[in-house]
This record gives structure tokens, C-alpha cells and sequence, in this order.
């Protein structure tokens, strides 16, 4: 399994706002956008509190590319 590492900022508690290329899965010279089946949220890392919560939803600037991030 690849995954990477990004930090985000807590709006709400139903909202994380982040970078797009956060959001990008890099591969032998291939970037795809990361969908949300595979997309975790790690709250409180390093802490004994820690948790794991899944993502519903990836909402994307509308002109976001991978070409230019």
C-alpha cells in the first residue's frame, strides 16, 4: 500500500481544508488524483488520543491540475 503524508487544517468538525497536491498519488511517472475510497484522516498523530477517521468526501477547486500545482 503507498500513501502519503500530508498536514491539513481543522475548519469544523466535519471539515479539513488542505493543499491539492496533498491529494495526488504519484506513480512510476503517472499522477492520478487520490480517490476517496482510499483517502484517511489521521487526527492527533503522535498523541495517545489518536484516530483514524475515514473520508466521505473530496471536494476539489474546480481548476486544480496536476500539471501546475
Amino acid at each position: 500500500t503507498q500513501f502519503s503524508n500530508c498536514g491539513g487544517t481543522v475548519i469544523s468538525e466535519q471539515w479539513i481544508l488542505t493543499a491539492g497536491h496533498c491529494m495526488l498519488l504519484e506513480r512510476k511517472n503517472r499522477t492520478r488524483l487520490i480517490e476517496v475510497d482510499s483517502a484517511q484522516v489521521i487526527i492527533g498523530q503522535g498523541s495517545n488520543n489518536a484516530r483514524t477517521i475515514k473520508v466521505a468526501e473530496i471536494i476539489r477547486y474546480p481548476n486544480f491540475t496536476t500539471f501546475d500545482y
